[in-house]
C-alpha cells in the first residue's frame, strides 16, 4: 500500500526546524532528507527513522521495525506521527548521528564504438580465407 503525499508533506513540515528538508518519492513511498542526508521513510503511512547500532543502544525503548523483509538494520517506528516533539526529536538524532552519504561519482563517458574497417576490405570476413575458403576468394577475382 502506497503512502499518502499529504502525510509526507505533513511530516516534512514538522522537520523544517532541523534544516533543509527534502522529500523524494521512491517505489510509491517517501524518503525524508534533512540537509541532504537521508534520515527516514514514510512506508504504508508509518513513519520510520533510520538508525545505527549506537542510536539503538542510546534509546532501546523505541519500537523498531525492518523497512522490508531481509533488511539488516532496523529502524525506529514512531507510533504517533502526530506527536511533533517525538518526530523532531528522533529525526534530529538521526540527522546528527548518521554519517553523511558519500558523494556519487560522475558517470564515466562511454567510449565510442570501434568502427568497422570493411570499406577498404581490411578486416572483412570476405577477405579471410579461413572464413570464405581459398576457392571462393579465387572466384571473386
Amino acid at each position: 500500500m502506497a503512502s499518502d503525499a499529504e502525510m509526507a508533506s505533513y511530516i516534512a513540515d514538522m522537520l523544517n526546524s532541523l534544516g533543509e528538508v527534502r522529500i523524494k518519492r521512491m517505489f510509491g513511498e517517501y524518503c525524508f532528507y534533512v540537509n541532504e542526508k537521508p534520515v527516514g521513510f514514510l512506508c504504508d503511512n508509518e513513519v520510520l527513522v533510520k538508525t545505527n547500532a549506537e542510536m539503538r543502544a542510546l534509546h532501546p525503548e523505541m519500537p523498531q521495525k525492518l523497512l522490508f523483509d531481509g533488511a539488516v538494520n532496523p529502524m525506529w517506528l514512531i507510533d504517533n506521527p502526530d506527536d511533533r516533539e517525538a518526530v523532531e526529536r528522533y529525526f534530529g538524532i538521526a540527522a546528527k548521528m548518521l554519517p553523511t552519504p558519500k558523494p556519487k561519482k560522475p558517470r564515466a563517458l562511454k567510449e565510442p564504438q570501434k568502427t568497422r574497417k570493411y570499406r577498404d576490405g581490411e578486416g572483412s570476413p570476405l577477405n579471410d580465407p579461413a572464413v570464405m575458403g581459398d576457392d571462393m576468394r579465387e572466384n571473386s577475382d
